[in-house]
């Protein structure tokens, strides 16, 4: 029988791994290391994990994320001083005879069977400090206030700035937060009356700029699936890595000169270390 610890911390191996869904876990599974880390002899397959997620109860849900925010607020990485971004997202469903709801699905451009999903991260560190997997459109509008009475009992204080699409809560909701002293920020909808106005600005109005798209995403996930070897000290964690045509571009941007430390390491600093060329 696996412990919650284990099916959690396989979730969260597959994730560090980035394998995007939990049917690409199999990948994994044959590693023994991966399991011995767990305290198992090879990793749980897919069935199990898929069925462990349906299985676990939204307060257990609540805890979990309770203990991550104090954690992250404790290492300074979420402390909600800048505010929060809050949204919803849409996760389709694939197959037939359910009773999910219908919501518009953006990357489909229309209303289809789909699960809905409430995130709310950070400002300034973009950490995740906040999510909700079960809503229905009859809740759905009240979820803010259920991120704001979450926040409260976590740290002890309402959230600061609140920014969100102006479809994510009704007007009531809004003088709720107003009346609760919560500041907010609605994106305002792109409609008809507003791009018409623009577009009757004269040129004077109008300030061009231009937008230099450097990659960053791109080499960020190159740099993630990077190899090499790792070297640990009693005072730091040291990768020494192998040689890609993309160094340069690091070492520009000052990670060769760059220490960082690890709290979970005693505070050991992170290094990395580029071969010559």
């Amino acid at each position: 029988m696996l412990s919650a610890w284990q099916s959690l911390g396989s979730l969260l191996l597959a994730k560090c791994a980035r394998k995007p869904r939990v049917s690409h876990t199999h990948v994994l599974a044959d590693d023994d290391a991966l399991g011995l880390l767990l305290g198992l002899t090879a990793l749980p397959k897919a069935t199990h994990l898929t069925s462990y997620s349906y299985r676990v109860r939204r307060s257990s849900n609540e805890q979990l994320l309770a203990g991550l925010t104090r954690r992250l607020r404790e290492l300074g990485l979420a402390t909600g001083e800048e505010g929060f971004n809050l949204d919803f997202h849409a996760i389709r469903h694939h197959g037939e005879d359910t009773p999910l709801e219908k919501h518009y699905v953006p990357r489909r451009s229309h209303r289809t069977r789909a699960m809905l999903t409430f995130f709310a991260r950070d400002h300034a560190s973009t950490e995740m400090v906040y999510a909700n997997a079960d809503l229905t459109k009859a809740e759905q509008a009240r979820e803010i206030i259920a991120f704001a009475d979450y926040w409260q009992n976590v740290t002890g204080t309402d959230p600061g700035l609140l920014v969100f699409d102006s479809k994510l809560t009704t007007y009531k909701v809004l003088s709720e937060l107003t009346e609760r002293g919560i500041r907010w920020l609605t994106l305002r909808e792109r409609g008809p009356k507003l791009i018409a106005d623009l577009h009757a600005l004269p040129a004077s109005e109008w300030k061009t700029i231009r937008v230099e798209r450097s990659g960053r995403y791109r080499l960020w996930r190159h740099f993630i699936d990077s190899t090499g070897t790792l070297h640990l000290t009693d005072d730091a964690l040291t990768l020494e890595l192998r040689l890609r045509a993309y160094h340069p571009v690091l070492i520009d941007a000052g990670l060769a000169d760059q220490s960082t430390p690890i709290p979970w390491l005693d505070g050991r600093q992170l290094r990395f270390r580029f071969p010559p060329r």
